[in-house]
């Protein structure tokens, strides 16, 4: 069995102190420095917002507010503070996050014109379609991060939907690690969460 530990957006912007702060950002790590170490992880994924300085999500792109929405195109986009900029203090992991050097890494969202909360990569696509082919393999893919009602939900939801495609239901299982993560709006999760099959927030 294949085992697959996503650590979602843990950089400096998204933690006490950055522009995007998150509370509870700084206590998920030891959590998972913890499992990094005494579990038995086959793959580590490491995921990162990597704007460009321009991105369209930035409220200052529009004129306008943190929190405040707009319509662009017909798609509806949440505006945020300038955060995650390509090659800044900002972007950069947490340095307290001990990720061992064979992880693998993924940048999101660095199209100027495109949101893209979802760290559902070709990596766990090729993961996942190599499940598909052999018959026999299985695999739990776990889930760490900020936030989890953003980052984190956007990316089960996308994987979600995949292993229903491909009907893994059976030999896929995805958790989200409750300890390892810090939501934006934790009231919310349960209600966010609910429709999702194949997820366990454990």
């Amino acid at each position: 069995m294949a085992k697959i530990l996503t650590v979602v957006d843990v950089q400096n912007d998204f933690v006490e102190g950055g522009s995007l702060a998150v509370k509870g950002g700084l206590e998920i790590i030891p959590f998972i420095n913890k499992i990094i170490k005494d579990s038995d992880y086959n793959i580590i994924i490491t995921t990162q917002d990597w704007h460009p300085e321009n991105h369209i999500s930035f409220a200052k792109m529009h004129n306008k507010k943190s929190g405040d929405i707009i319509n662009i195109n017909g798609m509806t986009y949440n505006l945020w503070p300038e955060h995650c900029v390509q090659f800044t203090k900002g972007a950069e992991l947490v340095s307290i996050l001990e990720i061992p050097r064979d992880a693998l890494s993924y940048y999101k969202a660095t199209d100027e014109k495109e949101e893209c909360y979802s760290s559902f990569s070709d990596i766990h696509k090729s993961i996942l379609d190599k499940i598909e082919r052999d018959g026999e393999e299985t695999a739990i893919f776990d889930f760490v991060g900020i936030a989890t009602d953003y980052c984190i939900y956007f990316s089960v939801k996308d994987m979600d939907e995949y292993i229903q495609m491909h009907n893994l239901s059976n030999r896929v299982e995805v958790n989200i690690l409750k300890e390892g993560c810090a939501a934006i709006n934790a009231d919310n999760i349960e209600n966010l969460y609910k429709n999702l099959i194949n997820v366990n927030m454990i």
